[in-house]
């Protein structure tokens, strides 16, 4: 096989994100995350003119400066990452530049400069991006070890081989709207730069309308801990500024050597505590231990938290044709609710996990509100309602009749009259506790019949509610908020396990519209069929990750969804100055507590001249109406009042998860991935359905060849110089030591190679027809193909400067659509690309034009 040099070649990384797991070995991919993907070139070793001493040979790159900086305004974070490395060996060394980013946050920005030639990424639909790896190689990619874990976060990892003595600057760019929880909204700057650094700075600038009414800096966190409390210390080496309005603050950390190795410890030491390994028997396989940074570098997380003062009928600011409406009223007492747990207690979830379990619902019941109900539930082959009243009446509800383990499983034949809910009395929770401490994890997973019985319980209490005479007032009914906390930590194995006909059952029966909150306890729980449950069905999802804290986790989780204040929400705006169809969600069952609601949209007019925006509700006192002031007009300055990007990103979000809860998929152009495709194109958002491609110099590797070739399985044919490694984005996260690399991500396998040196086929415009690489000649512009009588035919290729003055049509009998046509050059024709797969379909309608390769054609000549 002959190959010919082509100078300036690049590769191509296509970037996304996505959560499927495969095997591959641990010395090519390794993960911590959902996303942790290094992609570098293994090219032959350059050899100095004069060789470097041995010592300066085995220098390693070096990380000159990180600087992060993120700016916020109207809850909106744009936060750039930039990273200054330096190669000062003597030999080419690979450099990696690696960030963990929220799982919220979408990249939109991603750029190189090497030697002072800056390359560019871009967007582009997932499909067209497969396209382009499909119709390249991966010649030469690797992955590398990121020691990092952090919680609904993903990686962004790309690796680069610097030359001798060179330096290269990485940019990231990533946006996200912060979301209020408990009180305080929450930036997270993920640290992990690998090695001590001299100018490592972190720079947060908040810019609100409303004054900031709070500012905390907790002390670095590990990323697998619950959110900083207001009562947790502080960073010590961090700086706040704030104006005298109080609308504006900034806050400064830059953490010398030695504060960098005191972050270190106390990293170290919050890890060992989290990192405890437990008395349980299977827990060399169930648990996931964080992984401690080296000596020689930080990691952590860099927390800032705020709130700001609001106003109760909520704040509108417009700016630039886009409005952004805030909601979060906090004056209000909690609606009573009714809770429904709904916990299992399968096999899987034996030892620590229901011990777990157990400590976080004795908290859990303990902070029921005077007022509320509720009911605990349990399944594992069927469903088992308790009766507080009665211990040896439990209601059971099962479907099935079926046998587990050569055990008999009889079908029960549940009550005609659902349990009713019981009132949260010292007295109930004491029985309840006594319950709960007596759980034993046993048998299979019965989903269907646990969420369909929650269900019936939910309807049943609210009917109840609707018919008494106490109910009943003037102002309508005031009813206990239902919700279901549904707790699992496996996939349907008994009873109904097509999770379709489960999800229509459930949503099916859900009539009063009651919350489903879905916790999916460790690795094991279908998250996507969760997500899609909650969705649904007017509640979210939660990852409960397995670790020494997960009680806490759980805990924490139900803090946010303690207090409902407000129920039944709806928006309403003026159709002759809003555009209707670009608002963003304007429906809502629930308001809690430390929460708050944001929807945005498009003006019809250039400004709002009224106040007729309307905000309907239910409180605990009756309907309310809430009626925000005349929406305040800000001038364009879009780096301090970005609407129109929250206006997108919002919009993005929530359409993405209209598709996510789907169960088909439409190709309807104004069906939900449709438009979501259509925003993120134009803001340049890398989601579910776009991909990042990273353009990167393909230089020189320090790889040792003989050593790398000892791992090749079985190495990818190399074709042309361009390659391409897609990786996928899904809301969600999971821990793990290895990802795939390559997509659909579900059962390639991949291994380190090393990189030939490659035919040039974009030389020749011919980047699609990859097949044609390996007859490509030595000498220079040509191919030899071989023909029938088993000699080669030397065809000329035309290069990209080339023009086509020199060719001239000549007749030929048998073209590509059949019949008599025209002999045109190979890249005359239209879509033969598409056509042409192989040598042996190109021979069937070659021809000579002139002396260069030409085809048969009567396709229309582009």
């Amino acid at each position: 096989m002959r190959f010919s040099r082509c100078a300036g070649s690049i590769i191509v990384v296509v970037l996304s994100l996505f959560i499927e797991i495969n095997s591959f070995p641990s010395t090519t991919i390794s993960s911590t995350s959902n996303v942790d993907l290094v992609v570098s070139t293994a090219n032959e070793t350059t050899t100095p003119a004069t060789l470097p001493s041995e010592a300066k040979l085995d220098l390693k790159p070096i990380i000159r400066s990180m600087h992060v900086e993120s700016n916020v305004s109207s809850r909106y974070a744009n936060t750039l990452v930039t990273s200054r490395v330096a190669n000062p060996a003597g030999k080419a060394n690979e450099v990696t530049f690696s960030i963990v980013i929220p799982e919220t946050a979408f990249i939109t920005g991603f750029n190189m400069e090497i030697e002072g030639k800056v390359y560019e990424a871009y967007i582009k639909e997932k499909a067209e991006a497969k396209k382009v790896y499909e119709n390249a190689v991966s010649s030469g990619q690797a992955a590398a070890h990121v020691a990092v874990q952090a919680r609904d976060s993903n990686h962004f990892t790309v690796s680069v081989n610097l030359e001798p003595e060179s330096k290269a600057i990485f940019r990231l760019r990533y946006e996200e709207l912060l979301t209020r929880r408990l009180g305080l909204y929450n930036l997270v700057v993920n640290l992990n730069p690998g090695q001590i650094v001299d100018d490592l700075t972190v720079d947060v600038d908040i810019q609100e309308n409303s004054p900031i009414t709070k500012i905390l800096v907790p002390e670095l966190r590990t990323g697998n801990e619950i959110d900083a409390q207001p009562t947790d210390a502080q960073n010590q080496y961090a700086s706040t500024i704030l104006t005298e309005d109080n609308s504006h603050a900034k806050v400064h950390f830059s953490p010398n050597k030695e504060q960098q190795m005191e972050l270190i410890k106390l990293f170290k030491a919050k890890n060992a505590e989290i990192s405890t390994p437990p008395p349980y028997p299977y827990s060399s396989f169930i648990t996931n231990p964080i992984k401690e940074p080296a000596d020689s570098g930080v990691s952590g997380q860099f927390v800032v938290q705020y709130d700001v003062n609001r106003n109760v009928n909520g704040e509108v600011l417009v700016n630039d044709g886009y409005f952004v409406h805030f909601f979060a009223p906090d004056d209000l007492k909690p609606l009573s609710k009714h809770v429904i747990f709904v916990l299992d207690v399968s096999g899987s979830m034996a030892g620590r996990k229901i011990n777990q379990l157990k400590e976080a619902m004795e908290s859990i019941l303990q902070n029921l509100n005077p007022g509320d109900f509720f009911n605990i539930m349990d399944f594992s082959y069927g469903a088992k309602v308790y009766n507080l009243d009665d211990p040896n009446n439990h209601a059971i509800y099962k479907s099935i009749s079926d046998s587990f383990y050569g055990e008999p499983i009889p079908k029960e034949k549940a009550p005609e009259v659902p349990p009713k809910p019981q009132p949260a009395t010292p007295e109930n929770i004491k029985k309840a506790k006594e319950i709960i401490q007596q759980l034993h994890a046993s048998g299979g997973t019965n989903i269907n019949d646990a969420l369909t019985t929650a269900l019936k319980i939910a309807n049943y209490g609210i009917a109840m509610q609707e018919s008494s005479d106490v109910a009943q007032s003037s102002k309508g009914v005031i009813r206990h908020e239902p919700m279901i906390i549904f707790l699992t930590d496996g996939d349907p194995t008994v009873g109904e396990t097509n999770t379709k006909n489960i999800l229509s059952a459930v949503t099916k029966l859900n009539t009063k519209k009651t919350a489903i909150f879905s916790l999916a306890f460790g690795e094991d729980a279908d998250r996507n069929f969760l997500r899609k449950i909650s969705l649904k069905n007017y509640g979210f999802l939660r990852h409960i990750y397995e670790a020494a804290d997960a009680a806490q986790q759980l805990k924490h989780f139900y803090r946010q969804i303690s207090s409902p204040l407000l129920a039944n929400i709806t928006y309403t705006y003026p159709i002759d100055q809003i555009d209707d169809d670009s608002v963003t969600k304007k429906v809502f069952e629930h308001f809690f507590m430390g929460s708050e609601i944001i929807i945005a949209g498009k003006l019809l007019k250039s400004q709002v001249v009224d106040n007729s925006f309307k905000i309907s509700a239910d409180s605990v006192s009756g309907p309310i109406d809430y009626i925000p002031n005349l929406p305040e007009e800000k001038k364009k300055k879009e780096e301090f009042w970005p609407l129109e990007k929250l206006w997108a990103y919002l919009t993005v979000k929530q359409l993405l998860d209209q598709s996510d809860s789907d169960s088909e998929k439409s190709d309807d152009p104004k069906s939900p991935e449709k438009k979501a495709l259509a925003i993120a194109l134009k803001y340049s958002f890398v989601t579910s359905l776009t991909s990042l491609v990273v353009v990167k110099p393909n230089s020189s590797s320090a790889v040792d060849a003989e050593s790398l070739q000892s791992t090749l399985s079985d190495p990818v044919p190399v074709q042309d110089n361009l390659e391409s490694v897609a990786i996928e984005e899904e809301q969600g996260t999971f821990d793990s030591d290895i990802v795939p690399l390559l997509p659909p991500a579900r059962t390639t396998t991949f291994t380190p190679f090393v990189e030939l040196p490659k035919p040039c086929l974009s030389k020749y415009k011919l980047e699609n027809y990859t097949w044609l690489e390996q007859y490509l000649s030595d000498k220079e512009n040509t191919i030899q193909i071989p023909t029938a009588n088993k000699s080669n035919a030397t065809y000329k290729l035309k290069t990209i400067t080339d023009t086509m003055d020199d060719l001239k049509d000549a007749p030929c009998e048998n073209s590509f659509g059949g019949g008599s046509g025209v002999c045109k050059y190979l890249t005359e024709c239209e879509d033969l690309a598409e056509a042409f797969k192989d040598l042996v379909t190109y021979l069937n309608y070659s021809c000579d034009t002139n002396g260069y390769a030409g085809v048969c054609c009567k396709a229309k000549v582009r």
